[in-house]
C-alpha cells in the first residue's frame, strides 16, 4: 500500500492526511465496534498508519480523524461520521456487518467482516461490482484507473 500512497504523492491534486498514530486508530476501531460495527480490519490500520485518509479525482478513503486532513477548502468527514449516518440506510441491512471505508462518485468502498472481502458497491441500489480479497487489490483498482498515463 506504501506504494500507491508514494504513486499519489508524486500526482498533482491528490490530498493525503497525515499518518494516524496507533492510539488514534485504537480509540476509532474501539468506538466503532462499541457502536456495533465490525473491527477495522488490519490492513486498513496499516493504511491509516501511512496517510489518515487519501482523497484524489473523486476517490475518498476516509480519515480516522478528520483533523489530520490539512487543505483550508476541504474538511473530509470521518469514517465513524459515514458509517453512523448509513447505519440508518438501507445500506445496512444490505451490507450487514460492513463498514464503509470510502467512495467515489457512484461506488462505495467498503470491508464485510462476514466475508472478510472488500468489495467495490453502486452507490444508489448497493450492488457490488467487484469484490477483493485485500485493500491493496482494491485500491490499486481504484487509483490506477484514474492516474494520468
Amino acid at each position: 500500500m506504501k506504494t500507491i500512497v508514494e504513486k499519489l504523492k508524486k500526482t498533482n491534486g491528490s490530498l493525503l492526511g497525515k499518518p494516524a498514530s496507533s492510539a488514534e486508530i485504537a480509540a476509532v476501531s474501539s468506538k466503532m465496534q462499541r457502536t456495533g460495527f465490525p473491527e477495522m480490519p488490519e490492513e486498513l490500520k496499516k493504511l491509516l498508519k501511512i496517510a489518515d485518509g487519501i482523497f484524489y479525482n473523486g476517490i475518498e478513503i476516509w480519515p480516522c480523524d478528520a483533523d489530520n486532513v490539512h487543505d483550508p477548502d476541504f474538511r473530509p468527514r470521518s469514517i465513524m461520521e459515514v458509517n453512523k449516518k448509513m447505519a440508518m440506510s438501507s445500506f445496512s441491512r444490505k451490507w450487514p456487518d460492513s463498514l464503509i471505508i470510502g467512495q467515489s462518485d457512484e461506488e462505495i468502498y467498503c470491508f464485510s467482516s462476514r466475508q472478510n472481502k472488500y468489495f467495490i458497491i453502486d452507490r444508489t441500489g448497493f450492488e457490488a461490482y467487484y469484490d477483493f480479497d485485500d485493500l491493496k487489490s482494491l485500491l490499486i483498482k481504484v487509483v490506477d484507473e484514474r492516474l494520468p498515463e
